[in-house]
């Protein structure tokens, strides 16, 4: 029970300790042993692909919604948690929302008071009263790509705050053509249009605070990063040692990893990834970190 509701991924480095972990995680879940055993199956490489395994086994916990089978799990698996970065007035905070373990961002700038919020999922009062502890005002939204994990809570902050939502030209029209049925999938509720539309090298500012603007496509046709002052919030395009889906309709595989190829793994080394999931071993990698051990970039 602990291997996954702890997010503890320093204990076990080897395959004969982890198979033992996950055994007896098995013993009080729903889920079908084939999907541990696949994930486990990829110890055997080493820990660098174990890392990305119990990943995805741990994924795979939520997916098949094994909070109802264990009491207390559904606090320890989707309880949102925030930390903090600052650098002369300039606040990043993370926040996990939603049940889909989506990485929102209130980014701030303390001494003008003002602050945007990266898709902003779900868990709104606490967006919203963060940003009141921080002494600042939201007054834009950013979405990384139109889907309905991401947007859900756009509506409810732009009501409350009269923020500004901005996302891409190319997934613009995902913001108010997303079918009923899909956002109920996601406990999401419909986006309001877009207020600002942005292109590759545009530059999205708040106070001192200026985020340029890198078009992504591949997981979807108008996903984009934000880079900022040695930080790049990767959306779903690039995760910790993963990266995006592309089977969802205008996804390309081939687009998508030409994107991290020419757009994201040119950032500096030392360059911070802030990703769109809480999918991988930490909460954040470095641009450095992927590009030699995400096995997804190693061909």
């Amino acid at each position: 029970e602990k291997w996954c509701l702890t997010r503890d991924f320093k204990d076990f480095s080897g395959y004969p300790a982890v198979k033992t972990k996950a055994l007896k995680a098995l013993k009080t879940r729903t889920i079908p042993e084939r999907l541990a055993f696949e994930a486990l199956s990829e110890t055997a490489r080493g820990r660098k692909i174990f890392m990305s395994a119990k990943a995805a086994f741990c994924k795979g916990l939520r997916v098949f919604e094994v909070k109802k089978s264990i009491p207390g799990a559904k606090e320890a698996v989707l309880d949102s948690f925030a930390t903090s970065s600052r650098e002369e007035g300039m606040f990043i905070e993370q926040r996990e929302v939603g049940n889909m373990a989506v990485f929102s961002y209130l980014v701030g700038d303390e001494k003008t008071q003002e602050a945007l919020v990266i898709d902003p999922a779900a868990d709104i009062e606490g967006i919203i009263k963060s940003a009141a502890d921080h002494g600042v005002k939201i007054t834009h939204i950013v979405n990384t790509h139109g889907h309905a994990d991401h947007i859900g809570g756009n509506g409810d902050i732009k009501r409350k705050t009269g923020a500004d939502i901005i996302i891409h030209e190319a997934d613009a029209d995902m913001l108010i053509h997303t079918p009923i049925e899909v956002l109920e999938m996601f406990d999401a509720k419909p986006s309001p249009p877009a207020d600002r539309l942005v292109r590759d090298g545009d530059t999205i500012e708040i106070g001192e605070v200026k985020l340029q603007v890198i078009h992504t496509p591949g997981h979807s046709p108008g996903s984009i990063v934000l880079f900022m002052n040695g930080y790049v919030f990767t959306g779903d395009t690039l995760f910790v040692e993963a990266v995006g889906r592309t089977d969802l309709p205008g996804g390309s595989w081939e687009t998508m990893l030409n994107s991290i190829k020419t757009r994201l793994l040119t950032l500096p080394d030392e360059t911070i990834v802030l990703p769109g999931h809480n999918y991988g071993r930490s909460q954040t990698s470095t641009i450095g970190h992927e590009r030699q051990y995400n096995p997804f970039l190693q061909y």
